[in-house]
């Protein structure tokens, strides 16, 4: 049974490792991958049970960003079609109530910020990397001495039956 455990603990960090390097070898993809998936993100912004309002309106107060790539990223999605020349609140530099409201046929550098998300998130991406890599360095460590005691204790035990 402990064996069966060190077993399962040795596929778990080949599986890690394995999803590191792939990581690490599609690292200049992260981009187009992340812009994609925002774009798809921003037209389904106003789904019913999505969350992509939360998820939207916390990426863009925390990155102080607009759309994938800049207010005008919200264009001829399903929100400027409901709401004409407007942005999600969330993307004004001073929050209020419909402060996003028809921005988009003024201007609006004063009022919206004019970065895009996808900038922030892989500047965040960067900045934090090496403590990502630290963090699942520690983690294979503990993993490791997981697998060391295990086969210890399985030793330890199969030796005990033997003298008995």
């Amino acid at each position: 049974m402990i064996s069966t455990f060190a077993a399962f603990l040795v596929m778990v960090i080949l599986v890690e490792l394995s999803v590191g390097i792939a990581g690490y070898a599609m690292r200049n993809k992260v981009e187009s991958v992340l812009e994609d998936n925002m774009k798809k993100a921003v037209d389904e912004y106003l789904s019913p049970g999505s969350g992509y309002i939360a998820a939207w309106d916390m990426a863009q107060k925390e990155f102080k960003c607009c759309g994938p790539n800049g207010p005008l990223s919200w264009n001829g999605t399903k929100y400027t079609d409901k709401n004409k020349d407007s942005v999600p609140d969330s993307c004004c530099k001073t929050i209020a109530t419909d402060c996003g409201k028809g921005v988009l046929a003024k201007t609006w550098n004063d009022t919206l910020w004019t970065e895009g998300c996808v900038a922030g998130m892989e500047q965040w991406a960067k900045d934090h990397a090496a403590m990502l890599g630290g963090a699942g360095i520690g983690l294979a460590f503990v993993e490791v001495i997981g697998i060391l005691f295990a086969c210890m204790l399985a030793r330890a035990i199969k030796k005990e039956y033997q003298v008995v």
